[in-house]
């Protein structure tokens, strides 16, 4: 299979780059982290502002390092670039290429995913895909199957395969791949049993009818709640045994394309593309132990199910951060912070919820206008690694997709986030620029290639490993022409990829000279056929036509509405 390189000419030193170096003069020299001190102590972030000098430090020292990451790293994109470069920039790109060793390079495998079942439309229908909020399992989904695969067990594959009727407009599946949530159609959500303790089993739990229609799902960590998301906001439901059709309760907010849970089940994070002029909220409910209480002062325990449909609930609204990811503290487990891309200043950046303000932004991945860095991300969320060291995000290039890391702070002191060195990183690293960057050249005779979703894997805590794997999931459109037609008999096939990323921080920095070891592996998803039907509901084709519009007010009724307010649409 064909390398995943710059350019034609390029090594393995353009796959993966490091920053450009930075003066450091009158800094003290980090000290190294002491092995036995958590991986991420970050402390709540201040709220009130740096000072005015600090602030104008900080500006200077970022525009330097924004100026010379764009002339240094964009020389190294392409080879064509590389021939036009300066003797200034030539002495610089060999500089950097000299500092290749101070970060851990990953083994890169890309997946191709490909599957050519038959089905109504002429053109092939892209894969869906869902990526578990640890990471452990993918599901990939087309208007015939739902594939499930193990991501530890990559580039193994051991898949499950699930037949059903449509495409879902969104599935969701907890880690242990025990429930699966399929939202079949915009009114309903089916759930799954898909495991029961050590056997396998497949069974439908329930169908949820919902309220409004809905567009994208998530369940809890412990599957005992699941909230849909729609137009104008959001829709919990309790999923528990005894929990009646009342269990449920409906919040406005913002649009959003994507509802992500934290780890403890008590905060839910609705967010939107960057490219999309619309706000992120969060819902947060108490913990186990923070009440309510009785006459004489003691703790009335109440589980998350409970509280998620029966206590009022006060959305957050953090108005310039987009396309954000929750950062809650590996101790206490409670969100304190966003990473979130700052409509304002146009990069990503830090978010911190109490103080209402991005307390650091990052520097942009270079190569980018200013005033285009929205336009230019993936529609992927960003990812937080397991040791909470690192945040990765996506980027679109003309001929290549890029992923780019930074560092996350370790804590905040005197109104300044505190970087401690690490085994992979030097004082050459700027924490405010990418730390890293991994570059995957779209292959030839196609037309687009995708990141949707990403996601780090995080093993179960039995299973320490000194590997971080970073898993991104897309698809990719190859061109067609009038003189290669699909001949009768024959489909059209769709194609996937599944990128994985593997960081062995153990190791330290690599070794100059390593060859590249991106390895290119087709599966042919198609193989693992037939599967296990889905049980659903038995309806005739016309009910089935009719659903969608039962939601809807009589014509004359919508009529009506559309003369009083022409501006407003009625469905």
């Amino acid at each position: 299979m064909e390398r995943v390189t710059h350019g034609d000419a390029a090594d393995e030193d353009d796959l993966y780059s490091a920053p450009p170096p930075r003066d450091t003069t009158g800094h003290a020299s980090p000290t190294l982290r002491p092995a036995e001190q958590p991986l991420h102590d970050r402390a709540t972030p201040p709220s009130p502002p740096l000072s005015t000098a600090a602030r104008s430090s900080a500006s200077y020292t970022a525009t330097t390092a924004r100026s010379f990451a764009s002339t240094t790293l964009s020389t190294l994109a392409t080879s064509s670039h590389a021939s036009n470069m300066s003797n200034a920039d030539a002495k610089d790109a060999a500089a950097l290429r000299a500092r290749q060793a101070q970060h851990a390079r990953p083994q890169t495998t890309l997946l191709n995913l490909v599957s050519d079942t038959a089905t109504s439309s002429a053109l092939p229908q892209p894969f869906g895909f869902s990526i578990s909020r640890k990471g452990r399992m993918v599901a990939v989904y087309s208007t015939k199957n739902i594939w499930l695969l193990q991501a530890d067990k990559l580039p193994r594959t051991f898949i499950r395969t699930l037949e059903l009727r449509r495409k879902p407009i969104a599935i969701d599946i907890l880690d242990d791949g025990s429930r699966l949530a399929v939202l079949s159609n915009p009114h309903k959500v089916d759930l799954y049993r898909l495991q029961d303790g050590e056997n396998t089993t497949l069974e439908r739990m329930k169908s949820v009818i919902l309220t409004v229609d809905a567009n994208t799902i998530a369940l809890s960590p412990d599957g005992m709640v699941l909230a849909t998301g729609y137009q104008f906001g959001i829709e919990l439901i309790s999923l528990a045994e005894k929990a009646s059709e009342h269990d449920r309760r409906s919040v406005n907010c913002d649009p959003m394309d994507h509802l992500a849970f934290s780890d403890d089940g008590r905060t839910l994070l609705a967010t939107t593309s960057a490219k999309l002029p619309r706000s992120t909220t969060l819902f947060t409910v108490h913990g186990a132990f923070d009440g309510p209480f009785t006459e004489d002062g003691e703790l009335i325990p109440q589980e998350c199910h409970v509280a998620w449909t029966r206590q009022i609930l006060f959305p957050e609204k953090a108005v310039t951060a987009k396309q954000a990811l929750l950062l809650p503290d590996t101790i206490t487990g409670q969100v304190n912070e966003l990473f979130a891309f700052d409509a304002e200043e146009d990069s990503w950046g830090i978010y911190d919820l109490a103080g209402v303000q991005f307390v650091e932004t990052k520097e942009p991945p270079p190569e980018v206008g200013r005033f285009m860095r929205a336009e230019s991300l993936e529609d992927a969320l960003p990812a937080v690694s397991p040791s909470a060291e690192h945040v990765a995000v996506a980027v679109k290039q003309q001929d290549a997709n890029s992923i780019w890391l930074y560092r996350l702070p370790d804590a905040y002191e005197s109104n300044a986030a505190v970087y401690r060195d690490l085994r992979q990183h030097s004082d050459h690293h700027t924490p405010v620029a990418p730390c890293a960057y991994i570059s995957l050249q779209r292959p030839e005779d196609t037309s687009s290639q995708d990141i949707s979703a990403m996601r780090w894997l995080s093993p179960p805590s039995h299973e320490p490993s000194s590997t971080e794997r970073l898993l991104a999931v897309g698809n990719v459109v190859w061109n067609t022409t009038p003189d290669t037609p699909i001949m009768p008999g024959e489909t059209a096939k769709t194609t996937g990829i599944l990128i994985m990323m593997d960081f062995d921080f153990s190791q330290g920095p690599d070794a100059c000279g390593r060859p590249d070891n991106t390895k290119r592996i087709e599966i042919d998803l198609d193989e693992a056929l037939p599967g296990e039907k889905l049980p659903e509901d038995d309806i005739d084709f016309e009910r089935e036509v009719e659903l969608p519009d039962t939601k809807k007010p009589p014509l004359s009724l919508r009529n009506h509405i559309r003369t009083a307010n022409p501006d407003l649409r009625c469905r």
